[in-house]
Protein backbone atom coordinates (compact mmCIF):
# COMPACT_ATOMS: atom_id res chain seq x y z
CA UNK A 1 0.00 0.00 0.00
CA UNK A 2 2.71 2.40 1.18
CA UNK A 3 4.78 1.69 -2.26
CA UNK A 4 1.67 2.67 -4.42
CA UNK A 5 0.84 5.38 -2.91
CA UNK A 6 4.93 6.58 -3.35
CA UNK A 7 4.46 5.74 -6.79
CA UNK A 8 1.33 7.50 -7.44
CA UNK A 9 2.60 10.86 -5.38
CA UNK A 10 5.97 10.44 -7.41
CA UNK A 11 3.54 9.99 -10.79
CA UNK A 12 1.99 13.36 -9.94
CA UNK A 13 4.97 15.22 -8.97
CA UNK A 14 6.26 14.29 -12.51
CA UNK A 15 3.30 15.45 -14.26
CA UNK A 16 2.93 18.34 -12.07
CA UNK A 17 6.62 19.06 -13.16
CA UNK A 18 5.50 18.59 -16.82
CA UNK A 19 2.87 20.52 -16.88
CA UNK A 20 4.28 23.49 -15.14
CA UNK A 21 6.94 23.56 -17.94
CA UNK A 22 10.02 21.86 -16.15
CA UNK A 23 10.56 19.40 -18.55
CA UNK A 24 11.92 21.23 -21.63
CA UNK A 25 11.29 19.24 -25.15
CA UNK A 26 13.01 20.57 -28.02
CA UNK A 27 12.85 19.34 -31.51
CA UNK A 28 15.40 17.39 -33.49
CA UNK A 29 17.73 19.12 -35.21
CA UNK A 30 16.93 17.06 -38.36
CA UNK A 31 13.70 15.33 -39.09
CA UNK A 32 13.54 13.15 -41.97
CA UNK A 33 10.16 12.94 -44.61
CA UNK A 34 9.65 9.82 -46.45
CA UNK A 35 11.39 6.50 -46.01
CA UNK A 36 14.33 4.51 -47.65
CA UNK A 37 16.78 6.99 -49.82
CA UNK A 38 14.05 9.08 -51.16
CA UNK A 39 13.51 10.86 -47.49
CA UNK A 40 13.72 14.55 -47.35
CA UNK A 41 15.76 16.41 -44.66
CA UNK A 42 13.67 19.11 -43.66
CA UNK A 43 15.38 22.04 -41.27
CA UNK A 44 13.93 22.10 -37.78
CA UNK A 45 15.81 24.92 -36.64
CA UNK A 46 12.61 27.09 -37.42
CA UNK A 47 10.96 24.58 -35.12
CA UNK A 48 8.75 27.10 -32.46
CA UNK A 49 9.84 26.17 -29.05
CA UNK A 50 6.29 26.93 -27.13
CA UNK A 51 5.73 28.17 -23.71
CA UNK A 52 2.75 26.29 -22.77
CA UNK A 53 0.04 24.29 -24.61
CA UNK A 54 -1.74 26.96 -25.71
CA UNK A 55 0.80 28.84 -27.06
CA UNK A 56 1.62 25.20 -28.91
CA UNK A 57 -1.34 24.92 -30.00
CA UNK A 58 -1.58 28.32 -31.86
CA UNK A 59 1.57 27.55 -33.31
CA UNK A 60 0.40 24.56 -34.65
CA UNK A 61 -3.04 26.19 -36.24
CA UNK A 62 -0.63 28.68 -38.16
CA UNK A 63 1.18 25.83 -39.62
CA UNK A 64 -1.82 24.14 -40.77
CA UNK A 65 -3.29 26.68 -42.34
CA UNK A 66 0.66 27.90 -44.39
CA UNK A 67 0.05 23.69 -45.05
CA UNK A 68 -2.84 24.69 -46.32
CA UNK A 69 -2.05 27.74 -48.44
CA UNK A 70 0.30 25.78 -49.90
CA UNK A 71 -1.41 22.97 -50.91
CA UNK A 72 -3.84 25.30 -52.56
CA UNK A 73 -1.25 27.19 -53.89
CA UNK A 74 0.66 23.81 -55.27
CA UNK A 75 -3.07 22.51 -56.87
CA UNK A 76 -3.25 25.76 -58.49
CA UNK A 77 0.49 25.82 -60.29
CA UNK A 78 -0.34 22.20 -60.97
CA UNK A 79 -3.70 23.48 -63.12
CA UNK A 80 -1.78 26.16 -64.80
CA UNK A 81 1.30 23.74 -65.68
CA UNK A 82 -1.30 20.91 -67.34
CA UNK A 83 -2.96 23.77 -69.38
CA UNK A 84 0.16 25.14 -70.80
CA UNK A 85 1.44 21.70 -71.90
CA UNK A 86 -2.15 21.24 -73.62
CA UNK A 87 -1.20 24.77 -74.79
CA UNK A 88 2.17 23.92 -76.06
CA UNK A 89 0.57 21.03 -77.71
CA UNK A 90 -1.67 22.16 -79.82
CA UNK A 91 0.85 24.38 -81.25
CA UNK A 92 3.02 21.60 -81.84
CA UNK A 93 0.24 19.94 -84.10
CA UNK A 94 -0.62 23.47 -85.67
CA UNK A 95 3.21 23.58 -86.69
CA UNK A 96 3.48 20.34 -87.97
CA UNK A 97 0.35 20.25 -90.06
CA UNK A 98 1.65 23.76 -91.41
CA UNK A 99 4.77 22.31 -92.32
CA UNK A 100 3.06 18.98 -93.84
CA UNK A 101 1.39 21.17 -96.07
CA UNK A 102 4.32 23.28 -97.50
Amino acid sequence: MRSRRAAGLLSAMLAAGWVAGCVDIKAPERIEIGSGSRGEDVDSSRVPEPRDMEEARSELRRAYRQIQYLERRVSGLEKDKRELKEERDDYKRKYERMRGDD
